[in-house]
């Protein structure tokens, strides 16, 4: 019986504690256009240490702030039951709606979001999709794009042993790397198993990158997943005394590691994800929901832009200045 009213949405439980009535729900509507009452939303993430979430938060907020909207960040680390705890407990105190980058998923992910369902609880999806709930608006990068860019880049500059390290293999990841494979298939040259390591433990991107320069047919330059595993590459090719860009190019994602530039005096190349306008866009979805508009689009699929610095420029080549093109 518990289990049902759970799913109802009339109670909820947390671990630990026990099972709960869930407090009574105005309409949506009639929250949204009231403008005495604060809104509160929640924005559910794996991870707030994540580069990227600063700058996509400031466009959450930059909506919010315009819509009389507070929102707290919860944080999942991945975890199906932990999101599921959160989202409880969210809606149990009246959340007016959720932004979710969805835990990476299980079979228990699908529980989940039909909770929030049953609850009417207006939530989109923001970074990550979930194949199984169209219906629900998905503010999405175009990995693959991403990837193949990066890739395509480092190929016009010269570069042609070129590695493909990510720290998990999920979904994003993949895509990334799926994207890598199809412009090195492009330029006629073999994907090579040996150059491409998905699934890094953290903080060992830089003396797995250094066993990879010291080996026979070392990689020429490398394509990361996120920048602080760039930064880890960075560390290992100076390590073994190679130069940056004239001997080894490297290009990360995101583009948030500032700090780098000031203590290695370059610039990090980079595949911009435009964070800013993804989050905007996601609390835009949300509140067409809440105030039920129909969104203009369902799915949005935010495509990535290179971020042209120092850090490639092709072998032996002199630094110039930066620039940014939607593609290389």
């Amino acid at each position: 019986i518990i289990g049902e009213l759970q799913n109802e949405g009339l109670v909820y439980c947390i671990k630990g504690s026990g099972t709960f009535v869930s407090p009574p729900r105005a309409s949506r509507l009639e929250t949204a256009f009231d403008k005495t009452r604060k809104l509160h939303w929640a924005v559910i993430i794996p991870d707030a240490s994540y580069g990227i979430h600063p700058k996509a938060f400031r466009g959450i907020e930059s909506f919010t702030r315009e819509h009389n909207v507070d929102f707290v960040v919860c944080c999942t680390y991945d975890d199906v039951d932990n999101e599921y705890e959160h989202i409880q407990r969210e809606i149990s105190v009246g959340v007016d709606g959720l932004i979710i980058v969805p835990a990476i998923s299980t079979a228990e992910s699908i529980r989940n979001y039909n909770y929030i369902t049953r609850t009417g609880t207006p939530f989109v999806f923001w970074q990550r999709g979930v194949d199984y709930m169209l219906d629900v608006p998905q503010l999405l990068l175009n990995g693959y794009y991403g990837g193949y860019i990066a890739t395509k880049h480092l190929l016009d500059k010269g570069y042609t042993r070129i590695s493909y390290l990510a720290p998990k293999r999920f979904r994003s990841s993949m895509d990334r790397y799926m994207g890598y494979c199809a412009a090195l298939s492009e330029a006629h040259i073999d994907v090579d198993p040996n150059l491409s390591q998905i699934g890094i433990p953290e903080g060992e991107g830089c003396a797995l990158a250094k066993r990879m320069l010291t080996s026979d047919n070392a990689p020429d330059a490398f394509v990361c997943y996120v920048d602080s595993l760039a930064a880890e590459v960075v560390q290992a090719i100076q390590d073994v005394s190679l130069r940056i860009s004239d001997d080894v190019g490297v290009i990360g994602f995101e583009g948030v590691l500032t700090w780098m530039d000031a203590m290695l005096q370059f610039g990090m190349t980079y595949v911009d994800i435009n964070s800013f306008e993804s989050g905007y866009t996601a609390a835009e979805a949300l509140w067409a929901l809440m105030t039920e508009q129909h969104p203009d689009i369902q799915t949005r699929v935010f495509m990535p832009t290179l971020c042209v610095r120092n850090t490639c420029l092709g072998k032996s080549s002199a630094v110039v200045s930066s620039e940014c093109s939607a593609s290389a």
